[in-house]
């Protein structure tokens, strides 16, 4: 997902401080000496971070509209919920000039489909099959085409039931036109099938955005799956740390103890995970 996964980015260093807490005091801290980085821990958050996003339904689904001006491919935009670096104000004792916000493109793995106009589908079929689908996509299509007039691109209020309408309209026009595929993302674009047709109309990416500090914070799966990551990093380290005893424990025994507890954790976290996804409110053939 669009998940930043470097753990020495400012968002994480200066961020997630209640997940930090959460799993150090969990794992016995202060009165329990805990052998790991922050590094380590934010990696952690950061694995929880990315499962959530990729299979839970309470994110909501965003929308990006983008023109294709007559050719079958256009270039992945850029994430509008990245949290770049702010511009600081800047400092009358330090020439230094300030560090200008970076823009970052959508992740691949956020985007989740690419929806077309009824127009463009209803046009498809004329062209590839005699007497076509006019009028065949016009109760199930979203109006992408309103989304463009208000001048802006970017949609927060994606409606999924009817996006899975539109995905199941869509499926019997792919079956009837024998086409396996309407897009594919490779080299940093999104490319449109079939390439011989004349792409006019505007299309949607479709896409998860990241889960913010403020919701992750407030997630309880979130906190116990970084939590169950840790107790694997630390049992390892552990482990291989024979001979040692800290306060009466023998470390290395208790290492093997924590791997094996946070690997039932993650196991029992997934499957919980998986019966928190979103249910389709239809069932196709």
């Amino acid at each position: 997902m669009n998940i930043n996964p470097n753990p020495e980015a400012p968002q994480y260093k200066s961020g997630f401080s209640n997940i930090k807490n959460y799993i150090l005091y969990n794992l016995g801290y202060p009165v329990v000496r805990v052998e790991l980085t922050e590094e380590q821990i934010i990696t952690c958050i950061i694995d929880a971070l990315t499962l959530f996003t990729k299979y839970c339904g309470e994110i909501e689904y965003k929308l990006i509209t983008v023109n294709t001006l007559g050719i079958n491919y256009v270039e992945i935009p850029d994430d509008p919920d990245y949290q770049s670096f702010p511009t600081p104000d800047p400092d009358p004792f330090n020439p230094a000039p300030p560090v200008n916000q970076t823009a970052v493109k959508l992740r691949h793995t956020s985007i989740v489909d690419i929806v077309f106009t009824a127009t463009t589908l209803d046009r498809l079929g004329k062209a590839l099959m005699t007497g076509g689908l006019a009028g065949g996509f016009e109760d199930y299509s979203l109006p992408l085409n309103s989304y463009l007039s208000g001048g802006s691109s970017y949609v927060s209020d994606f409606d999924i039931t009817s996006y899975y309408l539109y995905m199941q309209k869509l499926e019997d026009f792919k079956k009837t036109l024998g086409l396996k595929q309407m897009w594919e993302i490779l080299n940093n674009k999104i490319y449109l099938y079939p390439a011989d047709y004349a792409w006019d109309d505007p299309i949607g990416i479709l896409y998860k955005p990241a889960v913010t500090e403020e919701y992750a914070e407030q997630e309880e799966w979130i906190k116990e799956y970084a939590l169950a990551k840790a107790k694997v990093i630390l049992g390892r380290i552990r482990s291989k740390l024979s001979g040692f005893n800290s306060g009466g424990m023998n470390i290395a025994a208790d290492g093997e103890s924590l791997i094996s507890e946070g690997r039932e954790d993650i196991a029992t976290l997934k499957e919980q995970l998986m019966s928190m996804s979103p249910v389709m409110p239809f069932i196709q053939d």
